[in-house]
């Protein structure tokens, strides 16, 4: 296993500022490309935050990070692995919103940021760009405004918990959003079938 100095000191630092937390995680390797692909560590109780030198990881596809206890914010070095297409950090006590460097994140097809501390403002104009994106997580947080029309395009969507307010375009018709304060539903969400 033949991995750059820049990956393995990324592993290192993401290792380091989780409090060496990765006892229960997994670490994917390509052998076939020297890299480093996955990691998921769901349930590990990692305290910490996510170091700026994860972007050194330039070939990860998988970054699933989902029921810890991470806090800070998301770094915007997220934004340079351009392969990565899982991103699931839900059930964590991240702060912030989601880096503007997510437009880079073309191959991104599953984002889950649920039950976080952290998407205080509307939801992002970027996210519009991700045309792989085909799920969408963003329950439990503080996001405010109203739902843009370009949702649609996203096959699994979850707004629940948030403070979503306006009209829910029809367009977003086979969805629900429950807990959110909408003035009005579309005719479809509205009839009794």
């Amino acid at each position: 296993m033949k991995v750059s100095d820049n990956e393995q000191q990324a592993l290192d630092d993401l290792f380091d500022s989780t409090n060496g937390g990765f006892h229960c995680g997994t670490v994917f390797f390509s052998r076939e490309y020297d890299h480093f692909v996955e990691i998921q560590a769901q349930y590990c109780t990692l305290r910490g935050t996510i170091p700026e030198s994860i972007g050194q990881l330039s070939e990860l596809e998988v970054l699933d990070l989902n029921y810890n206890k991470l806090s800070g914010s998301l770094p915007s070095s997220l934004g340079k692995l351009l392969k990565l297409k899982t991103l699931n950090v839900n059930y964590n006590s991240f702060t912030g919103s989601l880096p503007d460097s997510f437009i880079n994140l073309k191959n991104l097809y599953e984002l889950d940021v649920s039950y976080n501390l952290l998407m205080k403002g509307t939801l992002p104009s970027f996210l519009e760009q991700l045309t792989n994106l085909h799920s969408l997580a963003i329950r439990g947080n503080s996001f405010y405004g109203s739902i843009p029309n370009f949702l649609s395009q996203i096959s699994i969507l979850d707004l629940k918990e948030n403070q979503m307010t306006g009209i829910i375009p029809s367009t977003l018709c086979n969805y629900y959003h429950d807990n959110n304060k909408f003035l009005c539903y579309p005719e479809c969400l509205t009839k009794t079938y």
